[in-house]
């Protein structure tokens, strides 16, 4: 589950899309997500849309 990207909180779904839209692609952004009963950090860089 996707907690936080570049630190701003994912309250509803739609948020994660919503903020993604505003960084262009190839853009590197920090993920933090919850796996099993842990968190983790990473770093993810941004794709265009296959279209």
């Amino acid at each position: 589950m996707i907690l936080k990207l570049n630190g701003r909180p994912m309250t509803e779904p739609t948020d994660l899309i919503a903020l993604v839209r505003k960084f262009a692609p190839g853009s590197v952004v920090t993920v933090e997500f919850r796996r099993g009963a842990g968190r983790q950090n990473t770093s993810v860089t941004l794709a265009a849309d296959a279209k």
